[in-house]
């Protein structure tokens, strides 16, 4: 899906906790949204609840075009 965390993110760890799809990760360079796991919560709420409990409006829709990585090649 969509989403990703912004720069005014604060760490706080509120939508990682929140987020049913585990979709959600708090890593050393910031906070990020796993889009191949992300359903915006279809299904679980009516909105994405990681919008609803992030306290500073950091979780942003993103337009940008997206395909997943493949993992490395085997040895």
């Amino acid at each position: 899906m969509a989403y990703r965390i912004s720069d005014t993110c604060t760490r706080c760890g509120d939508c990682v906790a929140t987020c049913p799809n585990e979709a959600i990760r708090k890593l050393p360079a910031g906070v990020r949204v796993r889009r191949e796991l992300c359903t915006e919560c279809i299904g679980y709420d009516d909105s994405p609840v990681c919008i609803e409990v992030c306290g500073c409006g950091a979780i942003v829709f993103d337009q940008t075009p997206w395909e997943p990585v493949a993992p490395p090649a085997g040895p």
